[in-house]
């Protein structure tokens, strides 16, 4: 009869836990990823980035765990960065919040992430989004009303050293972000 007791409350106390740990889980899941590319000019003037990223948060990593990359292919006014990579696993920031552009909803989400530039540690990143659904979904709305980036470049001295919202670099087609040239930004939100 002992063994049949503990047999049960071994397994109630399982499932409890089992119950616990996804109710944890459901009341605030997102997640974010895709990539693209952002261009501007043309010849000796282009600059060009190619990025991607996936990154996850819920109620127990609020501040999101994922990669975030980009490759800095060609920047007219910044020589030193032409053909540098960023790569981080090491998301230390996470913010996600309703916007609205003239009447038109977006999610924006902005990530903060240490990594390395080319082998060197310490780099950072501030990236941000806009996610107007998917590509020319609604038909009829201005042509700003798509996905759009922003990123920022933090060196390991923590000097600023480039955002593509920085003058003459990328056009400020949407606040401060830059309209994707190609590519797709999602963002994925549940909950209770």
């Amino acid at each position: 009869m002992t063994a049949i007791r503990s047999l049960i409350l071994g397994t109630v106390i399982l499932f409890s836990a089992v119950l616990t740990s996804v109710t944890c889980l459901a009341n605030f899941v997102t997640t974010v990823n895709g990539g693209g590319i952002i261009k501007e000019g043309a010849g000796t003037d282009e600059n060009k980035i190619t990025f991607s990223f996936n990154v996850y948060a819920d109620d127990d990593v609020p501040e999101g765990v994922g990669h975030f990359q980009a490759q800095f292919h060609r920047l007219a006014l910044h020589p030193d960065l032409e053909k540098c990579r960023f790569f981080s696993r090491d998301i230390t920031g996470f913010d996600i919040r309703p916007g609205d552009l003239e009447s038109t909803p977006y999610t924006f989400v902005k990530i903060w992430a240490s990594g390395r530039l080319d082998g060197e540690d310490n780099w950072s990143v501030i990236i941000r989004f806009a996610d107007f659904g998917n590509p020319k979904k609604k038909k009829g709305l201005p042509q700003n009303h798509v996905d759009a980036v922003r990123i920022q470049l933090v060196n390991p001295n923590g000097e600023h050293v480039y955002d593509t919202a920085w003058e003459n670099e990328f056009s400020r087609e949407q606040g401060w972000r830059h309209l994707l040239d190609g590519g797709n930004i999602s963002v994925h939100v549940s909950g209770d």
